[in-house]
């Protein structure tokens, strides 16, 4: 069993924790992570989140996430919602 999200993601979609984007010097393309919308940083804040509070995680492609929440996605990123919250 995962113990952690980062865990999960790896067992369970490990295509995510990939960079896929360009990369430049001014966009080194880290993979985004946003809990609850709110950005927490790259792949290694998954760590921080136990498993038995996800709720769900889900996969922005750049462009979709881009798009919601702008410039600096050309590796994706992940949504983790909690429960409870």
């Amino acid at each position: 069993m995962s113990s952690n999200a980062y865990n999960l993601v790896r067992r369970l979609e490990p295509q995510w924790l990939q960079k896929r984007g360009r990369n430049s010097i001014r966009s080194p393309g880290d993979i985004r992570v946003y809990v609850q919308g709110n950005r927490q940083g790259g792949p290694n804040a998954l760590r921080q989140i136990d498993v038995i509070d996800v709720k769900s995680i889900q996969f922005l492609q750049p462009d979709e996430a881009t798009m919601r929440y702008g410039s600096g996605h050309d590796n994706g990123a992940i949504l983790v919602n909690l429960k409870g919250q």
